[in-house]
This record gives C-alpha cells, sequence and structure tokens, in this order.
C-alpha cells in the first residue's frame, strides 16, 4: 500500500501541467493522494465549518503546525501547494509523494532557502493556486499558536489574495517533536485510529488586514483550535 502511494506521487507529477483543465485534474489527484495517506494512517478528520468555493482570487491557507500528518490533510482538504519544513523532502514515502505534489520546501535556518520558497509560493499565487502555509515555522507540541513568522505572509504582498485559517488539533502525545520521522510515524501508527479536529474559518481579505496581518491572523487560528479541540481525541 505505501508503494503505491509513492506510485500514485509520481504519477501526480506526471499529470501537471499549467493549463487549467489540467490543473484541476492535478488538484484532484492532489486530493486522492492526501485522502490515501490519512486512511492508511487510521486518522479520522472531524471538521467544522465549511470550505467556500474558491473566488477569483488566489488563495493562502494559514494553519497551526503539529505532525507530518499535516501536510496530506492539507492537501486532502484544500490541493493546491502545501510550504513545509525542507527536511520533508525527504522523508520516507511522504517525502516521495510530497515532491510530486510539488511541496514548497524550506529550511528555515537558512536566508537563500527561505528567499526561495517566498519566490515559490508568489509564483503559485500569481497563477490563481491555493497555497497552504504554517508560520509558526515548525511544528509545536499543545494547542497553544506560536507567534507567525512574516515571511509566508510577505509573500502575498501586492497580490490580491483571500486567507482561509484553520485550526487544527490531535490527541496528546501525537505531535511530531524531539524524534527521527520514522518514531514520530511509528509512534503515530501505533494508535489504532487518529482522530483530528479541524476547524475552518471563512476566507479572509488579506489587504483589508494592513501591512502586518501577523498577529491578527495568529489569533483567528488560535480561536479555531480551541474549537477544534472539543472534536479531537
Amino acid at each position: 500500500m505505501l508503494s503505491a502511494l509513492v506510485y500514485g506521487g509520481a504519477r501526480l507529477h506526471m499529470k501537471f501541467v499549467a493549463s487549467t483543465r489540467r490543473q484541476q485534474i492535478f488538484d484532484r489527484w492532489l486530493v486522492r493522494w492526501g485522502q490515501g495517506v490519512l486512511s492508511i494512517m487510521g486518522t479520522e478528520v472531524v471538521t467544522r465549518g465549511e470550505i467556500a468555493p474558491r473566488s477569483d482570487l488566489p488563495r493562502l491557507v494559514v494553519g497551526n503546525h503539529r505532525t507530518a500528518i499535516d501536510i496530506p490533510l492539507m492537501l486532502a482538504h484544500f490541493a493546491g501547494a502545501v510550504v513545509s519544513r525542507g527536511d520533508l523532502e525527504f522523508w520516507p514515502v511522504i517525502g516521495a509523494g510530497a515532491r510530486a505534489a510539488q511541496v514548497v520546501f524550506v529550511d528555515k535556518d537558512s536566508t537563500s532557502s527561505k528567499m526561495r520558497a517566498i519566490r515559490a509560493v508568489r509564483q503559485r499565487l500569481r497563477a490563481g493556486r491555493t497555497v497552504s502555509v504554517f508560520p509558526e515555522g515548525s511544528t509545536f507540541e499543545g494547542d497553544e499558536v506560536r507567534p507567525f513568522f512574516r515571511g509566508s505572509l510577505a509573500a502575498a504582498r501586492g497580490i490580491s489574495t483571500e486567507v482561509v485559517p484553520v485550526g487544527l488539533a490531535y490527541p496528546e502525545g501525537s505531535e511530531y517533536l524531539e524524534e527521527t520521522f520514522l518514531e514520530h510515524m511509528r509512534r503515530y501508527a501505533a494508535r489504532s485510529s487518529v482522530r483530528i479536529g479541524m476547524v475552518v474559518g471563512a476566507p479572509i481579505d488579506l489587504d483589508a488586514l494592513g501591512p502586518s496581518p501577523e498577529s491578527f491572523l495568529r489569533d483567528r487560528v488560535q480561536e479555531l483550535v480551541t474549537e477544534a479541540r472539543a472534536l479531537a481525541r
């Protein structure tokens, strides 16, 4: 089954071209790949809040970051592209699928990597795509949403963009912290099932938030995480 996901990721990459029609096909494959990973990992996502239909604007999905599963989770619900920590590129199974899904990898300790990521996000937004970002910059435990870094939000500067805030809550102890990826996934998969709470907020016009939207969006995501906690176990 895992090898099938890697093969499916390769098929995703082959199906991608710039045309709108082909992009729609590619996005449907992204959703299926994300759903496949969630299913294999015994993950149930309980959602609240409607994912609004896409407007004519590009979409920036902003959420908190807790586990490696956040990547397929975002793809399963929003498709598009995801910005993630750089070492994910080399993780077994998820890394192969992430490369095929054109995840934007960023090393938070490298200025050049961060600049390349900002340019990649801008390119996708200008093309009218959806991009999911985790502005905390790393994975953390618990429900406290850490301060948002400016980089991923700065990528949308000057581009009329709608922002969709998302709050995620996981069962205690399922976060990806001081361990290897394989240790994390082995511990995560050892649970018979994992129920994630996901609450989706209404789209927000990024231009309406002024030049420094980080604090407002962090507080909004925190509100949604608090709501999501009642859905997780």
